[in-house]
Order: structure tokens, then C-alpha cells, then sequence
């Protein structure tokens, strides 16, 4: 239900794909069998990737771009700052030292090394 209220809400744009369509949840079956084969890509991988969202890191006290909190907002917060003579570092630093790991990185197979943690 949540997905499809987000989908009503974004504008259409060639290059997002399809807007509007129905969600179409799979049975707990289907998802059984894909999982299944996913867990055996990954364990037969050299190497693997996940890509994830925002959502996984500011779980954790990473901040996001857009947020009240936000990379963003600290940036132009630090430049209205400095042109008042006032400093304004951005805290980026001491944001992401106090991200803690969270239950996505195990998840995820998070053994700390690489970008993601």
C-alpha cells in the first residue's frame, strides 16, 4: 500500500521507468524460490555488491542529502557561516564517526571492509 501511494505521487518523466503501474506482491512461494537462487549467485560470486538505499544508512546516524540534517543543508548552513566570518565547517566528519553499524550491514554481509562498512 505504501508503494503504491508513492507511486501515485511521482510526476512522469521519460527516463523513470513506468509511473502508475498496480504493485503486484508475489506469493511467499515465488519469493521462497527467488531467494533461493539469489543466495546461490551470491555464494558462487567472487565478488558482490548491494546497492541500497538512504534508508539503510541514516538508520544509523549516517545523514542524507535532502533531510533537515542533511549534507546539503549542513553545506549551505557552513556558507552562509563563512561569509558572516562565523567558520562553518560542514560536522560531515564527526556525523559519519558517530554512525554506528546496524542490522542492514549484517544483512547485507557487512564484514566492515569496503565503502558501506
Amino acid at each position: 500500500a505504501a508503494a503504491s501511494s508513492y507511486a501515485a505521487r511521482l510526476s512522469k518523466y521519460d527516463n523513470r521507468g513506468v509511473v502508475g503501474i498496480p504493485e503486484a506482491p508475489e506469493t511467499p512461494r515465488a519469493v521462497a524460490a527467488k531467494a533461493s537462487t539469489l543466495a546461490d549467485w551470491i555464494a558462487a560470486a567472487k565478488h558482490v555488491v548491494v546497492h541500497t538505499g538512504a534508508g539503510l544508512s541514516t538508520s544509523v546516524g549516517v545523514p542524507d542529502f535532502r533531510g533537515p540534517r542533511g549534507v546539503w543543508t549542513a553545506e549551505a548552513e557552513a556558507k552562509k557561516a563563512r561569509r558572516r566570518g562565523k567558520g562553518g565547517g560542514s560536522g560531515g566528519s564527526r556525523r559519519r564517526a558517530a554512525a554506528a553499524r546496524g542490522s542492514g550491514d549484517d544483512a547485507a554481509g557487512g564484514g566492515g571492509g569496503g565503502a558501506g562498512g
